[in-house]
């Protein structure tokens, strides 16, 4: 029953990620005056919604194991966003990187609001885990 209470709350977590990119990808669009079509609402957003948690697929493979602790490089807001905006605007379009680092900056808020962990979001001048609400986890 552990299993299924566990799984059930990934899937929620997950379709949270997802249904807020596909929504910022929505409200986004307009005020940069681009045009989407059905893929980028399919496949585009639940990628980039998810994309951090993608290290949960390392964790996998090389611990044979899942849990809370898969936060890698994937999960340092400063580093991230600020890489995802500059190298979207460079490579792409000023759009997409606001849209990626904006849903990205969400994901992690997301996280941050989480009673179980937090993420570093001091980095580099701290490398303590902080959550919302003023809890810190050391390491």
């Amino acid at each position: 029953m552990a299993i299924v209470l566990k799984l059930g709350g990934l899937g929620l977590a997950v379709l949270l990620d997802v249904s807020v990119s596909v929504y910022l990808l929505h409200t986004l669009a307009p005020l940069f005056n681009v045009e989407l079509t059905w893929w980028h609402y399919l496949f585009v957003a639940p990628i980039v919604g998810v994309f951090p948690d993608f290290d949960v697929l390392f964790q996998f493979f090389s611990e044979k194991k899942i849990d809370d602790a898969h936060h890698s490089l994937l999960h340092i807001p400063p580093l991230i966003v600020l890489a995802v905006l500059l190298g979207g605007m460079m490579l792409f379009s000023p759009f997409w990187g606001t849209w990626v680092a904006t849903t990205l900056l969400i994901h992690y808020a997301h996280y941050s609001s989480m009673w179980d962990f937090g993420l570093k979001w001091l980095w580099p001048f701290n490398m303590n885990q902080y959550h919302f609400f003023g809890r810190k986890q050391i390491g």
